[in-house]
């Protein structure tokens, strides 16, 4: 428990240079549909023949587009870091030590928390991928990306949920098992009474993460909601129902990453977990 993040937690107090660019890229999603381009891009595209229009879209653009192609890197690093970090927490888990380890394990926590975070964040701000893909556009006339960054920046931004997606396809077999130990363990610590309530919205969140993240990545038949899973589909959703209902909106939000972020719910969840998560 102590290596969960109460809400307010401190980023810069972590060791880990990714911490605090999880805090600038959340903070930076969350209020990105703020500031709107579109009249500019309307009138670009509604006179191509005035490169003026063209030039001037793009100069407004310009940093919304760094902020994007900044998250990209990010997600780059998250996944090296994450990996590693689930390897650790393996080895921290069988030792029955995370104390001896908590800057790491904390580390750990916060950033699976912020994948989610950022991802049902992008989910709901579909300017995001609007405004890039202008800037793709105009790539041929006015160039303003690298060619090969461009790409991989466009790929990353295309999905519904980009964070989660780049960091599941560098989790091996060994790190997924790391994933669902991260998941049982805070299942677990939201049944247990003694768990502070400034940490009980932080476990759900890193929760969801790792049990999305590990449907996502593990290679057995049905992932999570397989015969084979190493961690219960079943106890996840339940937590989610019994220690989010207070919430409506945080309780909807939560099930529709757990339905639509992982990728073997429609084909494999069992009745019993439908008629939990779709009432």
């Amino acid at each position: 428990m102590e290596a969960l993040p109460p809400e307010g937690d401190d980023p810069s107090s972590s060791s880990y240079p990714e911490v605090g660019l999880m805090a600038t890229a959340l903070e930076e999603v969350k209020v990105y549909g703020a500031t709107s381009h579109e009249s500019a891009i309307r009138a670009a595209m509604t006179t191509p023949s005035d490169d003026s229009l063209l030039v001037a879209a793009l100069d407004e653009l310009g940093p919304s587009v760094r902020q994007i192609v900044g998250w990209h890197d990010l997600g780059e690093q998250l996944a090296i870091t994450i990996p590693q970090l689930l390897e650790d927490f393996d080895e921290v888990a069988l030792k029955h030590a995370p104390g001896d380890h908590l800057p790491a394990v904390r580390a750990l926590a916060l950033m699976l928390g912020f994948l989610l975070d950022f991802d049902l964040a992008k989910l709901s701000t579909p300017s995001i991928q609007n405004d890039f893909s202008f800037v793709k556009r105009a790539q041929r006339k006015h160039p303003t990306l690298d060619a090969s960054k461009g790409g991989a920046v466009s790929m990353f931004i295309a999905q519904s949920s980009p964070m989660i997606a780049r960091i599941a396809i560098s989790i091996d077999a060994h790190r997924t098992k790391s994933l669902a130990t991260v998941a049982t363990l805070c299942c677990a610590a939201l049944g247990d009474k003694r768990l502070p309530a400034t940490k009980v919205s932080a476990c759900l969140t890193i929760m969801t993460s790792a049990f999305v993240l590990y449907d996502r990545a593990a290679k057995a038949p049905g992932g999570a909601f397989g015969s084979s899973s190493l961690v219960s589909a079943r106890k996840v959703a339940y937590a989610i129902k019994k220690h989010a209902a207070s919430d409506p909106l945080r309780l909807s939000t939560l099930y529709s990453a757990y339905r639509y972020t992982t990728l073997n719910y429609n084909a494999n969840a069992s009745t019993t977990i439908r008629n939990v998560v779709e009432r």
